[in-house]
């Protein structure tokens, strides 16, 4: 039988197409090369790139952890691949181990450690994905660790920078037992009040004694009182570059704000996320028609980015500007600042954001109350 030679077309083309881009993709997970950006080889060869509207975000229990924990961290959603790392900055190298992967995911090695990183080990679509991660022992290697994915729903289509953030706290000394001692006489203590609200003075220019105004006292009867629950803000307005915004439940970020209100069921946030731009500032006042001695009492959530200039939250009132302390949680803080003007004036509070997107500042139950603060 004689046997048919192949055209050399054919060969030229078979020769062509095991160099055509779609040979550049990684169906057995990510290759080593990707291990300091994280971004997919492959598939930004045919001018791919990251679409955020995917909505992949990541979940994790706990939250909040000590050296040597282990955290549960889930991928929820349809993928078919993904490399993550937890690192203690954005731009760090990966830290940790994470626990062998379930089928479907293996590791890789990044920055001489094998475990540092997972990735897909098939091209198949996965319901969901959920991983054990240990974080390094010894001490806290920063504040905030920071789980960093890339998430590949399709060839075509893949999601950078699904962050979510851990907060690392050093772990308790342990304390010796304690030594037997004969009981101490016994003695009658004073009850134990709830804590008052951190009451910060706006001092008059010269110095003196706070209220020396008192006389001159002029607050609206609304108070402008507010707990975001109607959407007129209680008399407040809405100035700058951005707006206060008013939400319900956790913001649009995951992990970057509060879990709901202080008061009641709403509040309002300076949303610190694109499109906001490093030195934008959401503004809000009330009307120049305040004078005398009154109390200003607000709620604020700070769970912001430390990252230099971090967002920042200050009262304005006149030329008088106070800056309100940032904090490591989202837990709200209520705060108090006593007034006193022989001047008709305005209250001006104002959301700045910093360098970072991370992190939102959210406000609620505003009011004016004539007087000093309790």
């Amino acid at each position: 039988m004689r046997m048919e030679s192949m055209p050399i077309w054919a060969c030229l083309i078979v020769a062509f197409a095991a160099f055509l881009p779609g040979s550049y993709a990684f169906p057995f997970g990510a290759p080593t090369q990707v291990c300091g950006s994280l971004t997919p080889l492959g598939h930004t060869f045919r001018g791919h790139t990251s679409d955020p509207n995917l909505g992949y975000t990541l979940q994790a229990n706990p939250t909040t952890i000590s050296p040597g924990d282990n955290v549960s961290i889930q991928v929820p959603g349809t993928l078919r691949g993904l490399v993550m790392q937890v690192r203690p900055s954005l731009d760090g190298n990966a830290i940790g181990n994470w626990q062998t992967p379930n089928a479907g995911f293996k590791f890789l090695e990044c920055f001489d450690n094998g475990q540092s990183t997972v990735t897909h080990s098939n091209s198949n679509d996965k319901d969901g994905a959920s991983f054990t991660w240990t974080a390094p022992g010894g001490s806290c290697q920063s504040a905030t660790y920071f789980v960093r994915a890339t998430v590949l729903q399709s060839f075509a289509s893949f999601q950078e920078d699904v962050v979510l953030q851990l907060r690392c706290v050093e772990p308790s000394p342990q304390t010796p037992p304690p030594q037997t001692l004969p009981p101490p006489p016994q003695t009658i203590l004073p009850p134990i009040l709830p804590p008052t609200p951190e009451v910060l003075p706006f001092v008059p220019p010269g110095g003196g004694n706070l209220c020396r105004f008192s006389s001159l006292t002029s607050v609206p009867a609304s108070g402008y009182r507010t707990s975001f629950e109607t959407e007129d803000f209680g008399g407040w307005i809405n100035t700058g570059v951005r707006q206060w915004q008013r939400n319900r439940g956790q913001t649009q970020s995951y992990s970057t704000g509060p879990n709901g209100a202080f008061d009641g069921d709403f509040y309002a946030y300076f949303d610190a996320s694109s499109p906001a731009q490093p030195g934008d500032r959401a503004v809000l006042e009330t009307s120049p028609n305040l004078r005398g001695c009154f109390c200003f009492q607000f709620s604020a959530s700070m769970f912001v980015s430390r990252r230099n200039p971090p967002h920042r939250l200050f009262v304005e009132l006149g030329n008088e500007v106070l800056n309100i302390p940032i904090r490591d949680d989202a837990n709200w803080v209520q705060r108090s600042l006593q007034i006193d003007s022989d001047e008709f004036t305005a209250i001006r509070i104002v959301g700045e954001r910093g360098v970072d997107w991370m992190g939102d500042v959210a406000i609620d139950q505003l009011r004016v109350t004539p007087g000093s603060c309790p």
